[in-house]
């Protein structure tokens, strides 16, 4: 199974969750399927590979960051010392500034489009009319 598909396939709804949900899940394979659990769950006898946090900023879901790596450094992620790690707030943020950079590329293309039409309009019916 390859564990980035069934990943895809099962955190579509942990992407949508709203702030109540837990900021932290664990992951592991468990007789070649992956099962995923969020930390109340988690026991000190799991061998999990992986950890996902879900981004977002204020209420906005803005997509979800999966690590993969040894179980001891996945168990030192899920420690109780620390909510959220510090990279995962940063990260959010970081996404949230290029998606509204992108949408303001998108308006800015359609202006220039809009103008260019706009002034080619403008000049063919200024050329007709001499």
């Amino acid at each position: 199974m390859d564990i980035v598909q069934g990943l895809v396939e099962k955190l579509v709804s942990i992407g949508q969750a709203k702030e109540t949900a837990p900021k932290k899940y664990i992951y592991q394979k468990k007789q070649g399927e992956l099962v995923i659990f969020n930390l109340q769950e988690y026991s000190e006898s799991m061998d999990p590979i992986g950890i996902v946090f879900p981004l977002c900023i204020q209420d906005q879901s803005l997509g979800i960051l999966a690590l993969m790596a040894e179980s001891s450094a996945i168990k030192d992620l899920t420690t109780e010392r620390a909510s959220l790690p510090s990279f995962v707030p940063i990260i959010s943020g970081l996404l949230a500034n290029v998606i509204s950079h992108e949408k303001k590329d998108k308006k800015i293309q359609m202006l220039n489009l809009y103008q260019t039409v706009s002034s080619s309009m403008a000049w063919k019916v200024s050329g007709d009319t001499s």
